[in-house]
């Protein structure tokens, strides 16, 4: 029988989320309404940890084509840094910025769709 009480439980694999800490930042980003961000700082770890949380769940969000939001949330977000590629024609060097837009639904914290740029 492992000793729990000296950290020799088995534990979640390396590199997986504790239900109990998934279930504590999906709440936390979704139930509030908070930003993926802010939940992270309120627990002490990193956005990427929150963000991977909430992917691990969205398979089982509710439908969205379902559900009659009454107030709608929009967030726009830049990934990185502007990204640099040569037009094949010209040879010249354009400039893209790699960002999303998300749209939530404010009362339930439900994301209700994510598309590239800003549209």
């Amino acid at each position: 029988m492992p000793d729990i009480h000296r950290g020799n439980s088995p534990g979640p694999a390396p590199g997986t989320l504790h239900p109990r800490l998934r279930d504590a930042l999906v709440s936390a980003a979704t139930g509030s309404g908070r930003a993926a961000a802010e939940a992270a700082l309120s627990f002490g770890v990193s956005w990427w940890l929150v963000q991977r949380a909430l992917d691990s769940v969205a398979p089982t969000l509710p439908d969205v084509d379902a559900l009659a939001p009454r107030m709608l949330g929009i967030d726009e977000h830049r990934y990185r840094s502007v990204r640099l590629f040569r037009e094949p024609p010209t040879k010249a060097w354009k400039g893209y910025e790699t960002r999303m837009t998300t749209v939530v639904d404010l009362d339930s914290g439900q994301v209700l769709g994510i598309v590239d740029g800003r549209q």
